[in-house]
């Protein structure tokens, strides 16, 4: 099974900065789970339909609007 831990820091710097695609096989097919919320923290895991690569995506408030 693949983990965060295979992929290079420039990988993983790539995925923050667009997220809509698999970080380990570069597809589009990729399906979001349920978006847990824990303190200030949104966790949300994501599967890859072609690689079958799973990774979870990890959100922090960094804005609030009116």
């Amino acid at each position: 099974m693949r983990t965060v831990n295979d992929l290079t820091s420039e990988q993983i710097e790539k995925y923050v900065a667009v997220a809509d695609y698999c970080p380990f096989c570069g597809s589009s097919a990729i399906k979001g789970e349920h978006i847990e919320i824990v303190n200030r923290e949104a966790i949300q895991e994501m599967n890859c339909i072609d690689c079958e690569a799973s990774w979870f995506d990890n959100y922090k408030l960094s804005y609030i609007s009116v």
